[in-house]
């Protein structure tokens, strides 16, 4: 067949080193081979089809032995065959006596505790990138029995695949040139299970499904338009079965995105409303059915495809669409599998904000603030914290449109991303928006805060309702809870919309930006210095940008030091043009939501008087003098020991010590000693107020340079508050 491009990476499920006897004589990340004695090492190879294993830095296999008495072993490939396809994996299990029998297997996972049930799952939704069939290794399942007497050297070993993998190969000759396949479905026979829960004995290589399902789905992004009589394939991991006598069920979703001359009625014209410079084209779905063949396992069985003979059909459109009642910068999504929508054409919110007349020069700007209405070409995602978090970004009738990572028998992988709309160029960003993956309902587990009495009489302060978490944060809590930073939040400088990631889990005082990866789950470089703003790399620049440049460059940090990273002021970009300082007189006004407001429907950056009741004295100080005192259960010393803890304020909001992005480098300060959380108001032409707390002060409202990056933590946005 057609030779494809693959590049295995096994063992992606190990986060840690497993033994029989000891769970802690493994954990060395560099597997070289161990002074002194002859331990037994393994010489590995794999491939699927032509193609051979690339070993990653990751790969790590399962080992067992009952000679000496080894179960489940993790070991992880030696640093000098990271590229290469044969990969050396040392252990440190010493040579016994005669014969052994080795059975080795990955994807890792310390759950398999015998070689006789090694667990799994096979996904009923998979998911492919353009033409490649890279994503069979996400599924793979390779193993390996060997016999052989002690050996100074190698002990050479091949991999076989358990599973059975399809090409779906199709073509169209008149009717579908310049479409795309969405998606293809595969139906066996009811009770036939495709996909599923499985079991694999390592000792005999039988494999069986214990909970399946007979339908597949194969989700394709990125993929490109059909052309006349040229073969598209898809690619599809399955249970190697015998169906040579049955018929399989086909049906595929195909997509159009360009412009067409044509009249759309009656639901569809609801949905096109809004949009005024273009005509889309809907999805079709083709039915059919093609004899199955047998499936082998570790090899490749073609299903071909005419897709002119398939039936023509309608497809409704099952999206769910998120900026229904509010648009925003940030939508939050949590459904496995589930496609949803925005509108395209919305800059945040869509509102005007009015110029404040009379302002104090001296103070800044508040010029007011005008949306424009998008008219995007194209869409795609900018950058995501995890691969595969979402796919099938696409631009169509006025509205973006991505697809949740996750299936019914697969959980929801959280993460953040965000995903850009571009000009003509497909460079250029028009707007970009986060999109928050996360299950939680977040609406049901907001707090209400009671504020310092010293402001009671002010209505529109008085009793926020805020999150239980910070903007994009994957949980709620704090290391000492959680004993991981996914409580931390995006990072943000003041006034700007635009998310920066947080921190990784090697520690609470880790300074490691997290892993971003593009479109195609390509790891992003480091954020690193440049000499000019760029579109969409991660970067940071030192000179300080234009108004109409605000939305274009959200991959870029702004570090200008103590300037505002805006050339000119912008006190009211986050809708609340009000001074606020510790001693300034107090205005009843909260303000409102903003085109540059990071949050989600339904919420906005706070006011700056949300935390003045977390201490006794509303301005703050020194809480390790005495002078004031935290509203925090147990000590401010046990709460940075922790990094967090909760404080009592009429809820009990629970805050982890966030540290910060500095504001003359892309570099994270002080994370397990000082947390900091961003209001809407300004203090100067170049600070923004915020809560900020250390291991000896405790400020609700903090002066700052707004160049640095701090969480936020969004308030309830209605009348009251």
């Amino acid at each position: 067949m057609k030779k494809q491009s693959i590049f295995p990476v096994l063992g992606l499920c190990a986060a840690f080193l497993v033994v029989a006897c000891s769970d802690d004589d493994y954990t060395q990340t560099d597997f070289t081979r161990p002074a002194g004695g002859n331990q037994i090492f393994l010489n590995c190879q794999s491939q699927l089809d032509d193609n051979k294993t690339v070993w990653a830095a990751d790969s790590k296999i399962g080992f067992f032995c009952e000679q000496t008495k080894t179960a489940n072993l993790a070991v992880g490939v030696a640093a000098p065959c990271v590229g290469q396809t044969e990969g050396l994996f040392y252990t440190k299990v010493a040579w016994g006596s005669g014969e052994h029998t080795f059975y080795v297997y990955s994807p890792y996972s310390k759950t398999n505790t015998t070689a006789t049930s090694i667990a799994g799952t096979l996904n009923s939704t998979q998911l492919q990138s353009g033409t490649s069939n890279a994503h069979l290794t996400s599924t793979a399942l390779t193993y390996a029995t060997i016999t052989a007497s002690e050996v100074e050297n190698a002990v050479p070993v091949t991999f076989k695949h358990a599973l059975g993998y399809l090409d779906v190969a199709y073509t169209t000759a008149t009717k579908y040139p310049g479409w795309k396949v969405k998606s293809i479905e595969l139906s066996a026979a009811e009770g036939t299970p495709l996909v599923g829960n499985y079991k694999f004995n390592l000792t005999t290589g039988s494999f069986s499904i214990s909970e399946g399902s007979s339908d597949v789905l194969l989700k394709i992004d990125n993929a490109p338009e059909l052309v006349a009589n040229k073969e598209f394939h898809g690619y599809i991991s399955v249970n190697p079965l015998a169906l040579s006598s049955t018929k399989c069920s086909v049906k595929l979703i195909l997509e159009k995105t360009g412009v067409e001359d044509i009249a759309l009625t009656g639901e569809v014209d609801a949905r096109l409303v809004s949009l005024t410079h273009s005509t889309g084209v809907e999805d079709i779905a083709l039915t059919g059915e093609v004899d199955w063949m047998n499936i082998i396992a570790g090899e490749f069985t073609i299903l071909t495809l005419d897709l002119d003979q398939l039936t023509s059909g309608s497809v409704v459109d099952t999206s769910i669409d998120l900026s229904e009642s509010e648009t925003a910068n940030c939508y939050i999504a949590g459904k496995v599998g589930q496609e949803y929508r925005f509108k395209a054409t919305v800059m945040g919110n869509g509102a005007t904000t009015q110029p404040v007349a009379d302002y104090d020069p001296l103070s800044g700007t508040a010029p007011g603030i005008t949306p424009k209405t998008l008219a995007p070409v194209s869409a795609n995602i900018l950058w995501q914290t995890v691969p595969g978090l979402i796919y099938g970004v696409q631009l169509k009738n006025g509205y973006i449109y991505f697809t949740l990572n996750g299936s019914e028998n697969t959980p929801l992988d959280a993460g953040n991303a965000v995903i850009a709309a571009y000009a003509a160029d497909g460079t250029t960003i028009l707007w970009s928006w986060h999109i928050w993956v996360t299950d939680v309902d977040l609406d049901s587990k907001v707090e209400t805060y009671t504020i310092h009495s010293d402001y009671n009489d002010y209505d529109k302060l008085v009793n926020p309702i805020m999150m239980d978490r910070n903007l994009g944060a994957l949980s709620d809590g704090y290391w000492a809870v959680n004993n991981n930073n996914k409580a931390q939040g995006m990072r943000y400088q003041w006034g700007r919309k635009d998310p920066f990631p947080e921190r990784n889990d090697a520690s609470a005082g880790s300074v490691t930006v997290l892993t971003t990866y593009d479109k195609d789950g390509n790891a992003f470089d480091a954020i690193k210095s440049l000499a000019a703003a760029t579109d969409n790399t991660w970067g940071w620049i030192t000179t300080p940008i234009e108004a109409n440049d605000i939305a274009r460059y959200p991959m870029c940090y702004i570090a200008s030091g103590a300037k505002s990273w805006l050339v000119d002021g912008g006190n009211d970009l986050w809708g609340n043009a009000n001074i606020v300082t510790a001693s300034s007189p107090v205005v009843n006004e909260s303000g409102s939501k903003t085109i540059y407001d990071p949050c989600p429907p339904g919420y906005r950056v706070p006011h700056a008087y949300v935390w003045t009741g977390f201490v006794n004295v509303a301005a703050g100080g020194k809480y390790s003098t005495g002078a004031v005192t935290v509203n925090v259960n147990g000590t401010m010393a046990d709460f940075i020991s922790k990094a967090g803890g909760t404080f009592a304020v009429g809820a009990t909001p629970s805050y982890a010590t966030s540290g910060y992005v500095n504001n003359a480098t892309f570099v994270i300060k002080n994370p397990a000693n000082r947390g900091q959380s961003w209001s809407n108001s300004p203090v100067t032409v170049a600070n923004g107020c915020c809560l900020m707390y250390d291991t000896a002060n405790f400020f609700p409202l903090r002066s700052q340079a707004r160049t640095y990056g701090y969480p936020v933590r969004c308030m309830k946005d209605n009348t009251t508050n």
